[in-house]
């Protein structure tokens, strides 16, 4: 087993895969407890994979895992938001998509006073409740 830890907007090489077996990457994100499972089949062909998390408050962000099996030189993993908010206003705000009772997976009190600088990572979580 290899573990390790991954910033936001950075890449790490694993040098111990070995692409003729299957593989599982566990996949977490600062502030969602937890993890969401990603499984590689042996000698993958490209793929997407949606994965789905939890806040603290037990709020649902699905991101999106990406493989590409890169001939000789291993295996590409990217794992994305749909869409990333950033508040460039200094206005304090909360986001929810329309149709659902509760707030944006992700968001705390550093959103509602806007002292938050990272981009909010955001999916729709119900796909049918926004018109």
């Amino acid at each position: 087993m290899v573990s390790g830890r991954v910033r936001a907007g950075q890449e790490a090489a694993i040098h111990q895969v070995d692409q003729d077996h299957q593989i599982e990457l566990n996949i977490g994100l600062e502030n969602y407890p937890g993890v969401g499972t990603l499984t590689i089949p042996p000698l993958p062909t490209p793929f997407t994979h949606k994965l789905r998390l939890h806040d603290q408050a037990r709020r649902r962000l699905q991101v999106v895992a990406s493989v590409v099996a890169q001939q000789g030189t291993g295996l590409k993993v990217s794992v994305s938001a749909p869409f990333w908010l950033v508040n460039k206003t200094g206005l304090p705000l909360v986001f929810r998509q329309e149709g659902v009772a509760t707030e944006t997976a992700g968001q705390y009190e550093e959103h509602e006073v806007a002292r938050m600088v990272a981009p909010l990572l955001f999916s729709f979580v119900e796909q049918d409740a926004s018109p």
